[in-house]
């Protein structure tokens, strides 16, 4: 069984605690702005309360992971740091209407089947959201200085011996 899931026969009434970890590879698909290191990880701590037809959830996920800056293409780390709140209930309490008013508290309801909650979706969703739509190292980053190129191994003095006539180039600017 998934090490991201939680069955509820093993859900006694009363807290349960829950550790669960990222590796690199669960993380690295969630966004193009997340370097593909292998250092990335988050860790997942859960408490589990179970009362008669719902389970609620609260915990924090934290870790690091590894961003590449929209502006200068240089990897920096990403501190993630939220607190989450969950609650699951049997799918057979799902509205059967297509058309409800959502409440702020529906917005962190979830439904599970067969006894088994499956939170890996759920927590890379939350991950996914946390990590900004453009992930800048500063906001202070002036991006690429073109005249230098980018990145540690893109120095001008590492110039393919091919490509050397280009940087003797003249343009002509309007």
């Amino acid at each position: 069984m998934d090490a991201f899931t939680i069955k509820l026969t093993d859900l006694e009434k009363g807290v349960e605690n829950f550790d669960f970890y990222f590796e690199a590879e669960d993380i690295n698909d969630i966004s193009s702005d997340i370097s593909n290191n292998k250092s990335n990880k988050t860790h997942v701590f859960i408490n589990a309360r179970k009362f008669d037809d719902s389970i609620y959830l609260e915990g924090r996920i934290t870790g690091n992971i590894e961003l590449i800056c929209v502006r200068c293409l240089e990897k920096f780390n990403f501190k993630i740091d939220k607190n989450l709140q969950m609650f699951f209930m049997e799918e057979d309490f799902r509205p059967e209407d297509d058309e409800i008013e959502l409440e702020k508290k529906d917005l962190s309801t979830f439904y599970y089947q067969d006894d088994v909650i499956k939170l890996k979706p759920h927590l890379l969703d939350i991950i996914a959201l946390e990590i900004p739509q453009h992930s800048l190292c500063s906001e202070q980053c002036q991006g690429i200085d073109y005249d230098k190129g980018f990145g540690e191994e893109n120095e001008q003095n590492d110039i393919d011996p091919r490509w050397q006539k280009l940087k003797n180039l003249k343009l002509n600017n309007p």
